[in-house]
């Protein structure tokens, strides 16, 4: 008898004990089911990004028919707004001639620059590119979800006129080019000294943040820029839209 009354507390309390833990369970089991699951996102704020912080003694000449361009992988589409965009040039005070162009361009299927504009172009005369820093600005430029491109072309005396080619020169002398234009591409209209023309200042780009690009009139195609190889130094300022996302997102 004592050994049946053991047993039988032994089984009321487990059962007790199996009770006991259900009914604790039991509430998370039904908030689990009943809450849903959260992502919570933060979105960046507004950006100052340039191609690259390191110094380079490299400069570029801005040969007409030459274009740059780079992708800023930190603007967000849909989210943020370009504002400004800032160039540096070597030696300024020695351009004669030549134009630059900034013109802003989505992001073609292939990954490079699309031909469209998102906007007017702004085009700067060589009496205003005479400077070591130039700054363009526009009213609000929003970043499509693919990204934006900032283009940079390269004008000579009139839109159409691109390097043919290089002339042979003398040991330590200004490279001279051959300027055609589509019109006659067989017979370059004139010749031109890459000291009189605008140079470019150039960096160490940022490979995880600049994606560039430059336009080789010769063959009338973009190639990306290799990883290490400089580039032309361009920053650039983005607000955030106040109709974009906010600073913290919360979805389920």
């Amino acid at each position: 008898m004592r050994r049946f009354l053991s047993e039988l507390l032994g089984i009321l309390l487990a059962s007790v004990s199996q009770a006991s833990w259900a009914q604790s369970a039991q509430p998370d089991s039904l908030l689990d089911q009943a809450l849903p699951v959260v992502h919570v996102s933060a979105a960046k704020g507004p950006l100052q990004v340039v191609t690259g912080t390191s110094s380079s003694s490299t400069s570029f000449s801005a040969a007409p028919g030459i274009k740059f361009a780079v992708l800023f992988s930190s603007a967000l589409g849909g989210y943020h707004h370009l504002e400004q965009v800032t160039l540096r040039l070597h030696q300024a005070q020695t351009i004669q001639e030549g134009q630059l162009v900034f013109r802003l361009a989505s992001v073609h299927a292939t990954g490079e620059p699309a031909n469209d504009q998102l906007f007017t172009p702004i085009i700067l005369s060589t009496d205003q590119i005479r400077h070591n820093r130039v700054t363009v600005r526009w009213p609000s430029v929003q970043v499509p979800e693919n990204g934006l491109f900032i283009v940079i072309e390269c004008l000579g005396r009139t839109a159409d006129e691109h390097v043919v080619q290089a002339v042979t020169v003398a040991h330590n002398q200004p490279l001279m080019l051959q300027i055609g234009s589509h019109q006659q591409e067989m017979w370059p209209d004139r010749q031109v000294s890459t000291a009189v023309l605008p140079r470019l200042q150039g960096v160490k780009p940022d490979i995880n943040e600049a994606d560039c690009w430059v336009y080789k009139p010769a063959t009338y195609t973009w190639q990306r820029i290799a990883p290490h190889t400089p580039f032309i130094s361009v920053s650039a300022s983005f607000g955030v839209t106040q109709s974009g996302h906010n600073a913290l997102t919360v979805t389920e």
